[in-house]
């Protein structure tokens, strides 16, 4: 299976990356308003759920959706592949008293057949192929007991114009694996799972899809 050439397995293990993920992100004018544009789309489909106690979010990074959720008054557990990545978590999230943190990897998650009323997967299926998607679809599904919350790139007609735009002048395009809809419709279907909703981040001009499915 063709891969480009950095291993987001690998990459975020790196303590200085972990130590300047938020800064190098989610500091600047455009970082900021990014930022509040996915976590609106995800409260957006996080107000169709109900019953929800105890959640999952993997890969929890540096905590940037974990608060997200904790501040809805969930019960938290955190996992990432990347310990330094979490240790960031740890440290600003430490107020929350309803968190915990595991590592994991997401391929091959340590926890219990539906563990989870929700699980959260944001920012991450961007590095990964359809093939690998599709196994973490199910990993996912395999630890909820009813409800997922992923985040796609999803290619419209704008964005491949953007993608050629930038790619033309140098600039980063955009996320390494974006997928068009019918792609995304057919992964779902190979996961098992149903999609009762979606919220987009900013819908024509970015390819930020999140989509609420169902077991």
């Amino acid at each position: 299976m063709q891969k480009y050439s950095w291993d987001p397995k690998s990459h975020y293990r790196n303590e200085a990356i972990a130590q300047n993920y938020d800064e190098e992100r989610f500091n600047s004018f455009l970082g900021k308003w990014g930022d509040r544009k996915e976590k609106r789309a995800l409260v957006k489909l996080l107000g169709k759920v109900n019953d929800i106690e105890n959640v999952l979010d993997a890969p929890c990074g540096t905590g940037r959706i974990t608060e997200v959720l904790l501040r809805r008054g969930y019960h938290v557990m955190g996992c990432d592949i990347s310990e330094e990545m979490m240790r960031q978590a740890k440290t600003k999230l430490s107020k929350y008293p309803n968190l915990e943190f595991k590592q994991a990897d997401i391929f091959k998650l340590p926890f219990l057949d539906q563990s989870f009323d929700l699980v959260t997967c944001v920012r991450l299926f961007g590095h990964f192929q359809a093939e690998e998607r599709v196994v973490i679809l199910k990993e996912l599904s395999r630890v909820s007991n009813n409800w997922i919350i992923v985040q796609y790139f999803q290619l419209s007609s704008l964005v491949k114009l953007k993608r050629v735009v930038k790619r033309m002048l140098g600039l980063y395009e955009g996320v390494h694996h974006p997928l068009t809809k019918q792609q995304l419709i057919s992964e779902i279907a190979q996961a098992g799972l149903v999609e009762k909703a979606r919220s987009w981040a900013r819908k024509y001009y970015s390819e930020e899809v999140f989509i609420l499915l169902k077991r």
